[in-house]
């Protein structure tokens, strides 16, 4: 992979398939990656790791080169910064920066303008930092107004990358520290951010549970065109199943089966519950092992 052919990636609609897919030419090209593959995002669900994150920001931003640079670089500084508080629970102080510095060492590699090179480094800078009426000066001296509606949909995405937290409360943070600036902020976000988290997040679990999981290309005689799949994960309690747009079939890779939604012995709209179960069952079983 080249660093051409990394920008064009980062271009398309969804990038996160084949970031996943060719994720060791990645980390080829730029080796911090390797250091975020496995790293869990917190002490309670290991098996989502930093990586599989930031393909939730990735997509969940818009297709625009220094901001999609800056969903891919915005944590990758985690690995150089991995510590636990007293409660151990795992953090990452000062991840920013680092992540920043990362940046630094391949900015020139990217066909972006100096402007955009400093662009990205703010974003990356200023991704987790709160915005209040303290620090609204700040970020008033180093964003122009429509480099603070690419920060705010950078905030955005980096809240809903997360499978776990009080994403209502964050967002309803974020959306009231706008009044802080006296222009509107309209975000350049251009998808349905809690729908592909959500695809997202259960295609990171499938991924991470080999031969728990499946996809089935056979679905119903309601869908003749085949313009859907299922995916269906095994939990302790029984299967969780959903149907999604044959769009996302990439973004699982795992075993493919033949069946359909009559084989199957429970209705999707029952199996939420599975799911849950299963990944808080998964969490407990890897806490012990000291996953």
């Amino acid at each position: 992979m080249s660093f051409q052919e990394l920008e064009e990636i980062l271009l398309l609609d969804k990038p996160s398939s084949v970031l996943r897919e060719r994720k060791e030419e990645i980390a080829r090209l730029i080796p911090e990656f390797d250091g975020i593959y496995g790293l869990a995002t917190d002490s309670e669900l290991s098996d989502f790791d930093v990586f599989e994150h930031t393909l939730v920001v990735v997509d969940g931003v818009k297709a625009d080169l220094p901001l999609r640079l800056a969903a891919l670089f915005h944590d990758i500084g985690k690995n150089e910064t991995m510590s636990f508080t007293e409660d151990e629970e795992l953090f990452f102080p000062g991840h920013d920066s680092d992540s920043d510095f990362i940046f630094i060492k391949y900015q020139d590699c990217f066909s972006l303008s100096e402007e955009d090179k400093y662009l990205v480094r703010k974003l990356i800078t200023f991704h987790e930092i709160l915005i209040s009426p303290e620090t609204v000066e700040l970020f008033l001296c180093e964003f122009s107004k429509d480099d603070l509606n690419k920060l705010y949909s950078l905030k955005r995405a980096n809240i809903l990358g997360y499978p776990k937290g009080h994403f209502s409360e964050q967002l309803k943070a974020l959306e009231e520290s706008k009044q802080f600036f006296p222009f509107p902020i309209e975000e350049e976000n251009t998808k349905n951010l809690t729908k592909e988290k959500n695809i997202l997040l259960l295609a990171a679990l499938c991924n991470h549970t080999n031969g728990f999981s499946f996809k089935s290309k056979a679905i119903a005689n309601d869908d003749p065109n085949g313009e859907q799949f299922l995916v269906g994960i095994a939990t302790p309690e029984g299967y969780y199943y959903e149907r999604l747009s044959m769009e996302y079939w990439d973004y699982f890779q795992c075993e493919e089966l033949q069946l359909r939604v009559s084989q199957l012995p429970y209705s999707l709209s029952d199996n939420h519950k599975m799911l849950k179960s299963y990944a808080l069952q998964k969490t407990k079983s890897n806490q012990q092992k000291g996953v």
